[in-house]
């Protein structure tokens, strides 16, 4: 019985309403709903927004109906992503097809569920107003209408990085590494890095790491050194050359590089 005065009303409301056979569920591939949401003023379903995609820039057809029975709607904002339309009257309560056909033909379409026009106004009018805080987002709501709030995820800060350049020095006709230390960063993040020191073919100490402050971890990646003569090579972290002459061309060179995350 419900759904014949429910049929009749629909055919009432806009003259002309036509039976259209439909296939619940068809959407094609380039015109797509995604989402529709009611507004309800002065306890009725006043009218519906439809989120989606590629409705076009021209309005087009909009269409109710339960059942095989369909009648137009008037648009009353039309986007290429978001679509407003006035609903005819008072609404019962039931599922319906909303439908949006562009002006090429295509459409795609989704049930709309209207519920108790009553019961959702007086919930719409329970919630209206209530927001979470800045820096928060409503997930829900509880059974006496409070808004359920999360934190906004927060991305991590992109990570501090730095780069050791050392330069060999000759001691006896032999190029060194210098060895020692350097501080980076600004107060109250930094890192203190410790340098190779010894000759450049022998073995020895490597890059360390000798001192954190503020930052949550340090990494250190050395780099094969530049070498005037012979081989390069990294040795456990250290930077050798298999020459440590003096060379016409200068002295090695060698680097690091830190990444520091908070």
């Amino acid at each position: 019985m419900k759904n014949t005065i429910l049929a009749l009303t629909l055919i009432s409301l806009t003259a002309g309403a036509q039976t259209i056979p439909t296939v619940i569920g068809t959407t094609t591939t380039d015109l797509k709903i995604s989402q529709l949401t009611l507004t309800l003023i002065d306890d009725r379903a006043d009218r519906v927004t439809a989120l989606g995609s590629d409705f076009g820039p021209n309005p087009g057809r909009i269409q109710l109906g339960f059942g095989p029975t369909l009648i137009d709607i008037t648009p009353n904002t039309w986007t290429p992503s978001m679509v407003i339309a006035l609903l005819p009257g008072k609404l019962p309560p039931g599922t319906y097809q909303f439908r949006i056909t562009r002006p090429d033909g295509k459409s795609s379409e989704l049930p709309l569920t209207v519920d108790n026009p009553d019961t959702g106004a007086k919930l719409f009018n329970a919630l209206s107003g209530k927001t979470c805080k800045p820096g928060e987002f409503v997930t829900g709501f509880s059974n006496i209408g409070a808004p359920i709030c999360a934190a906004l995820p927060i991305a991590p800060p992109a990570p501090s990085t730095f780069t050791y350049n050392i330069t060999a020095q000759l001691s006896n006709q032999v190029q060194h590494w210098p060895g020692g230390s350097r501080t980076f960063g600004e107060a109250p993040f930094t890192v203190t890095i410790g340098a190779p020191g010894g000759a450049i073919n022998a073995n020895g100490d490597a890059w360390t790491l000798d001192a954190v402050s503020g930052f949550a971890s340090c990494t250190i990646a050395p780099a094969r050194p530049t070498c005037t003569d012979g081989v390069s090579s990294l040795n456990n972290g250290r930077p050798m050359c298999s020459e440590a002459g003096v060379s016409r061309t200068g002295n090695s060179r060698a680097s690091a590089t830190i990444t520091c995350r908070r």
